[in-house]
């Protein structure tokens, strides 16, 4: 693991503290990437005011040096551990590699595909509605379409995208969702979406994510995906961040689908592509991660941390509640169900509730008396790492050397650091090139939405870098020409 840096964060010792005095128009997409959306979206006009105006104190080009040396350079090796032929089709190709995606967010594949490809990849279309990932994506990406709906949209000129990425919604399969419809909730329907646009824009390799809870519908989702299985081999296989290098928990289930023309044929169906995936996934683990996680969190010297702890210490003091509960004897039946449950983790931690640690910084940092009696029993009870404190307590998750899985609305509170994850540096967690990144026009709680919402980026690239080791390359190559000439 990289070892823990003083620097201050000033921007003085980073490698790469260029200056961020861009104009406004670096930093929004071209009309011609807007030409595709609906005037009268408000989610887009609202999107396009609002990067006009600068909601950060952060330079993230300004970053640590031990911050970029985890974020850049690992693509290679994984291209390299799995044996991948891209490669070889990449530095054949005299055209970018085109990739469509949908539920776009903060657009993980895009930037995973480019850790293994480098800038040989463009996007060719985008799809989200929400504000934040709108914003993320007028200032970043530049897609030549952008779509805030699937439903109806036209596939005119889409044609050409030689790759498929859709992260459709994963609420409906959370673990976290009680009496959920599963594929027959409302959020689902992009699941279908998903696939008519696999259907419609015949990619050569297309990716689906989501939550291991997806696999409750497995058959279900394999049925549904038999009208694209006479032109698609398909498999399913588990995917981990903190097998990869990064130091969080975010375990995703990826649907591969290769066009049967471009697949090795040594590959002849359905199970073999699986056996095949499966174990070239194995090749691309780590035993640890590549940086800690303190190391990977910002200085406190940084002027964005800074100003969000500030914040948060304002508005707690603004709706603290005055009247607390005694939890130095056992609570009474009538209480708070949440008294009974902390209660019974001192005990089942062996913590003497009239001599809890008191950890000053967790009360400036949450108006609730339970956030903060969490964060004192789970300290005075010899933990340590970071704690997710969004859950009741005995549903909180304590990580030593990674991260609890990161979610938009997740409290992840860092015991060494004695503070929570800002939403910057869910970004840093889920690997995003955050240096690059055009980001001061975002809101705090807009980083944290993609942050939670997007596809961890080393995840993402691994699934790619599995499907591109069973092409045929001579077939890729012919069939990504086909695609460019369209």
């Amino acid at each position: 693991m990289t070892s823990s840096s003083s620097s201050s964060y000033d921007g003085s010792s980073s490698s790469y503290g260029s200056s961020y005095d861009d104009d406004i128009s670096d930093y929004v997409g071209s009309d011609e990437s807007s030409s595709s959306v609906a005037e009268g979206d408000l989610n887009y006009q609202r999107a396009k005011r609002e990067l006009q105006s600068e909601h950060l104190n952060v330079k993230p080009a300004q970053l640590l040096d031990r911050h970029r040396r985890h974020l850049e350079g690992w693509g290679n090796d994984m291209v390299r551990n799995v044996g991948s032929r891209v490669g070889k089709v990449v530095s054949m190709l005299p055209v970018p590699l085109t990739l469509m995606s949908d539920c776009s967010g903060a657009e993980g594949a895009l930037w995973g595909l480019q850790e293994l490809v480098g800038n040989k990849v463009t996007l060719t279309a985008s799809t989200d509605k929400g504000l934040a990932p709108l914003k993320f994506i007028l200032a970043n990406c530049n897609p030549r379409k952008l779509f805030t709906e699937m439903s109806g949209r036209s596939y005119d000129g889409l044609s050409d995208a030689m790759l498929y990425a859709g992260g459709f919604p994963c609420t409906p399969f959370s673990g976290l969702r009680q009496n959920s419809l599963l594929l027959d909730e409302p959020e689902a329907q992009c699941f279908w979406d998903c696939l008519e646009a696999i259907r419609r824009t015949e990619p050569l390799v297309a990716l689906l994510e989501n939550v291991y809870g997806i696999l409750r519908v497995k058959k279900q989702v394999w049925k549904e995906m038999d009208p694209l299985k006479k032109k698609y081999l398909i498999c399913a296989i588990k995917v981990d961040a903190q097998h990869l290098g990064d130091p969080v928990c975010r375990r995703r289930i990826y649907f591969i689908l290769i066009r049967r023309d471009v697949c090795d044929k040594k590959i002849k169906n359905h199970l073999d592509l699986e056996k095949h995936c499966s174990s070239a996934y194995q090749k691309l683990k780590r035993k640890e991660p590549t940086i800690s996680v303190s190391d990977l969190m910002l200085p406190a010297s940084c002027p964005y941390v800074q100003d969000v702890q500030r914040q948060r210490e304002q508005t707690v003091q603004k709706t603290r509640k005055h009247s607390e509960f005694d939890l130095t004897e056992e609570p009474k039946a009538k209480r708070p169900r949440w008294l009974q449950k902390h209660w019974q983790k001192m005990q089942e931690l062996e913590v003497d509730p009239k001599n809890l640690h008191k950890v000053d910084a967790a009360s400036r940092t949450f108006s609730s008396q339970r956030a903060v009696h969490a964060v004192e029993v789970y300290e005075s009870g010899g933990h340590k790492g970071t704690l997710s404190v969004s859950q009741q307590i005995n549903r909180m998750t304590v990580k030593g050397q990674n991260v609890p899985c990161i979610t938009p609305g997740a409290q992840l509170w860092n015991m060494e650091k004695k503070r929570l994850l800002t939403g910057l540096e869910k970004m840093l967690f889920q690997g995003y090139p955050v240096h690059r990144l055009k980001l001061r026009q975002m809101k705090e709680k807009e980083l944290h939405s993609l942050g939670g919402n997007g596809m961890n980026i080393r995840s993402v690239a691994a699934a790619f870098a599995v499907a591109f080791s069973v092409l045929d390359v001579s077939a890729f190559y012919k069939a990504a020409m086909d695609k460019a000439k369209q």
